[in-house]
């Protein structure tokens, strides 16, 4: 049994990294790495640990080695995205997609919507964000509407793109290799449902935004007239960057895992790109995100330290009093928990927390629901981003205030609290109606829901009629309020 003295310390010192990265005061990399110092400190001195157990933590142990796993696959996309990037195969798939809706609003937030999606779920939601919010605002410029609702939306729906595929974030890629998940299983399971998610969030902004989104004043001939191939430097390095990430996510679908792993198929997909694409690597590497790695080794050094000594079990024993059933009890406990504790702080801290009590929680549950509980871990560790303005929602703000289109962080956050709230309601919905003892549970949800829907559309179309003009959905470049509420 480790030392009282051991746990408190390195309890205290993974909680101080909790509150000094959610502070953003001092770079995250900088707080783990220091965090995992002491960790391995408190170890090895005190708790008599050999020295090899900081290899163990950093890459995982015999035979599985999941953490070494995760970073060569984090390793790996971030090279291929970020050579696609400058490519510029995004920035020409958006913009071809915006001109096919020849300016009308509705559309152009569907388009926006999805691109958002399609980009996050390949890239990631940070590059997502940088990639797509400028090309927004110049699309909205060139048409003189307002761009804000567009943004809101963009900012909110990239985490649903983040939970599309098993690469889409550090999150999946982490908890899929724990918990052997394969990349078909994650879309089908995990996937499909964030398909419904697009939908809803759509469909509530269109809902919200009826009545401000504004036809375009301007631009139109312009926007169509406008060559997208300016975005691309390099067409034959376009053509390259976009069949390697094809064939890589082509290679997960079809190559199973007991013969390459996933992070083997990306290893491969990176190197053959370095090799056709012809690009200087030294200046590819440096541009390749090493902080993120340095931090998830961290991460993983401060929580194989937690597990040492004992806290994960007794965090796992307390969850285990609750006495909570295989299946969608476990699911749905997960789910809200994760979401509700990455909107705060740091998701990949959490994430790396709650990855060994949800092991210990599944110990004797069947391969099906024990994937099911990782399922909630992952649907909430990337949806609760957006339950406050922190990380990439933050980002996106700062990128709208730069161009002179302030987002109020006082709305931003109640559009994202709410928002996301009803995504965890989307989702808790659509498996209890698949699970056969909560199947009324998810009716009786459901109706509920859509009688929510009904009132709110019915408020809205009374206010829209009370006020037919309504001169606060702006058309042009100057500072307004955001729209979105």
């Amino acid at each position: 049994m480790a030392d009282i003295a051991s746990q408190l310390v390195i309890l205290i010192t993974f909680v101080s990294l909790l509150l000094i990265v959610g502070s953003g005061k001092v770079d995250k990399t900088v707080v783990a790495l220091a965090a995992s110092v002491i960790s391995y400190i408190v170890l090895v001195f005190y708790e008599h640990v050999q020295p090899y157990a900081l290899v163990e933590d950093l890459f995982g142990t015999s035979p599985g080695y999941d953490n070494l796993h995760a970073l060569i696959l984090v390793f790996s996309m971030l090279a291929i995205v970020e050579i696609g990037k400058d490519g510029g195969v995004f920035q020409f798939l958006a913009f071809k997609l915006v001109q096919m809706t020849k300016g009308r609003p509705r559309l152009i937030m569907v388009v926006f919507s999805c691109i958002t999606v399609f980009i996050t779920a390949v890239l990631s939601d940070m590059l997502a964000i940088i990639i797509l919010l400028p090309l927004t605002i110049t699309v909205c410029r060139i048409l003189g509407v307002d761009p804000r609702p567009y943004l809101v939306v963009q900012i909110v729906i990239v985490k649903v793109g983040a939970v599309m595929l098993l690469i889409s974030s550090v999150s999946n890629i982490v908890i899929s290799g724990f918990a052997g998940i394969s990349f078909v299983e994650f879309f089908i399971s995990i996937g499909t449902v964030a398909l419904i998610l697009l939908v809803v969030t759509i469909g509530v902004f269109l809902m919200f935004n009826r009545n401000r989104l504004s036809n375009p004043t301007r631009g139109m001939d312009i926007l169509l007239e406008f060559n997208p191939w300016t975005f691309v430097p390099d067409r034959k390095l376009m053509l390259k960057s976009a069949g390697t990430i094809i064939g890589v996510i082509v290679g997960f679908a079809v190559i199973p895992t007991n013969v390459l792993s996933p992070d083997i198929i990306a290893f491969f997909g990176a190197v053959i790109l370095f090799i056709i694409a012809k690009l200087n690597v030294q200046e590819i590497f440096k541009k390749i995100d090493f902080k993120l790695l340095c931090y998830l080794m961290g991460i993983f050094v401060i929580t194989g330290a937690m597990e040492r000594v004992g806290i994960i079990q007794f965090l796992a024993n307390s969850i285990a009093t609750l006495n909570l059933t295989e299946g969608f009890p476990t699911f749905v406990f997960l789910l809200w928990i994760a979401g509700y504790l990455s909107g705060p702080v740091d998701n990949i801290a959490i994430m790396r927390v709650l990855i060994p009590i949800a092991n210990q929680l599944t110990t004797n549950f069947s391969m099906i629901n024990k994937h099911l509980a990782f399922n909630g871990i992952i649907f909430g560790i990337n949806l609760g981003d957006n339950l406050t303005p922190l990380g990439d929602s933050m980002l996106g703000i700062q990128i709208a205030e730069q161009n002179k289109f302030p987002i109020s962080i006082r709305r931003f956050f109640l559009i994202g609290f709410v928002s996301t709230n009803l995504q965890f309601l989307t989702i808790t919905i659509i498996y209890a109606l698949f699970s056969i003892d909560y199947a009324l549970l998810g009716v009786v949800l459901l109706a509920i829901l859509a009688g929510i829907f009904v009132l709110i559309f019915k408020l809205l179309k009374r206010n829209a009629m009370k006020h037919p003009k309504n001169e606060e959905a702006g058309t042009g470049g100057g500072p307004t309020e955001l729209h979105s509420e």
